[in-house]
């Protein structure tokens, strides 16, 4: 983020005086600038600048991430990096179309998961939204629906549910990336529901079900885990391969957005896609509260009718391409445990900045006035200690970081 970080800090410490009880989500796009061109100068000067650029980015990130855990409600975290593009040289022109892509497949996922506070709710048969939490125990419950629903949430009503204490403001972005997955997302999306079962009875199913097997919500996973279909933002070198049940899940916002026709098996698709969104979540992996936003109306739909038709050139281009044509978009917010390798490496970048060995570059630009001053830097890594602890995974589940890193230690080289 740089000097861009620095600058929100400022904007929320400032609407933190103002406005009081103003609700504030922060999106933290990490690595937009990553493909600027190399500098022009020597092989030594180049190394040099790099070190440099390398140490105030570690502190930089450090900084912006203590300063939004004490200014914003929530804090969502990005990496355009996360995307898999054609484009893989390092020059100007490929560069320009990676962020370009990324940027947009960013805000097709953004849109979806903020559908929950901004629907009007005067369409009773064009969306739907499911709740599962004590703050909204009860209300608006109705026929054979074991959660709650209603037809709108406002903004502060969103934060409340992705929020279970005023501690843990860390959420992480997964979305259907992959058109690929597309294809069998009917049997991914409604396996181990009770509409899967549904079906199996209308198809005179015998068998027993086995509940390890048949668990909803395997599509919540990453794409490659078994029926995972979704793709993390996460900035950070994760590893993809392990299983989100493993994590401990605090809260869940879901969202698909799509011709519900098309992936629906049976009558009643707004339902259907609403039961089995709460039941991925809820008997999944049971966090303390879940919201499923279910609308019918595809994202090509929403901009090559009516007034948003204007943008239909642009998004039908990045639709097009490979196959997104007319796809719904499911987009998943979460507050869990999966944070913990973005927090770990943003602890090891800030200690390995401030360690030893760059003691040099560090003195000249704190007084410089480039880089806060060492008591500010010690604030902030332990703040970001105390968020690691927060979101330390489950004992036993071969997820915790063992070592605990050393920072502003004379001894450490």
């Amino acid at each position: 983020m740089g000097i861009f970080g620095g600058i929100a800090c400022h904007m929320l410490e400032l609407l933190e005086d103002e406005c009081k009880s103003a609700a504030k989500f922060v999106t933290s796009i990490q690595d937009g600038n990553k493909c600027s061109s190399p500098l022009q100068s020597s092989d030594s000067w180049r190394s040099e600048q790099q070190v440099r650029q390398s140490i105030r980015s570690k502190i930089n990130s450090c900084m912006n991430l203590h300063g939004q855990y004490q200014y914003s409600d929530l804090i969502l975290p990005l990496s355009l990096q996360s995307c898999d593009f054609e484009a893989t040289s390092h020059t100007s022109q490929s560069c320009n179309k990676s962020l370009f892509l990324a940027s947009a497949y960013a805000a097709m996922s953004l849109e979806p998961g903020a559908l929950s506070y901004r629907l009007h709710g005067k369409s009773p048969g064009r969306s739907m939204i499911g709740l599962l939490s004590r703050y909204f125990d009860g209300s608006g419950q109705g026929g054979d629906d074991w959660y709650s629903s209603t037809p709108k949430l406002t903004f502060h009503e969103f934060i409340a549910l992705l929020k279970p204490t005023n501690r843990h403001c860390l959420l992480e972005l997964s979305s259907l990336l992959h058109p690929s997955e597309t294809r069998d997302l009917r049997k991914r999306f409604f396996h181990g529901t009770s509409i899967d079962r549904q079906i199996k009875e209308i198809q005179g199913y015998r068998g027993s079900i086995d509940t390890s097997r048949d668990r909803p919500g395997g599509w919540l996973d990453n794409h490659g885990i078994k029926n995972g279909i979704l793709s993390s933002w996460t900035p950070t070198i994760q590893q993809p391969h392990i299983e989100r049940s493993l994590h401990r899940h605090l809260a869940f916002s879901s969202s698909f957005r799509g011709d519900l026709y098309n992936t629906s098996p049976l009558n009643q698709p707004l339902r259907n896609h609403t039961s089995s969104l709460m039941e991925a979540m809820g008997f999944g992996y049971r966090p303390e509260s879940c919201v499923g936003t279910v609308v019918n109306q595809s994202l090509f739909e929403l901009t090559h009718t009516g007034p948003a038709s204007a943008a239909g050139l642009y998004w039908k281009g990045i639709m097009n391409r490979e196959g997104r044509f007319n796809a719904p978009e499911i987009s998943v917010l979460s507050n869990s445990t999966s944070i913990y390798p973005f927090i770990n490496e943003t602890i090891k970048g800030m200690s390995d900045a401030v360690s030893r060995k760059n003691y040099g570059y560090v003195t000249q630009d704190t007084m410089s006035g480039i880089i806060p001053e060492r008591d500010d830097c010690v604030e902030a890594l332990d703040s970001c200690f105390d968020l690691r602890e927060l979101y330390e995974p489950p004992p036993g589940s071969g997820l915790i970081i063992d070592e605990e890193g050393r920072y502003f230690d004379d001894n450490t080289e």
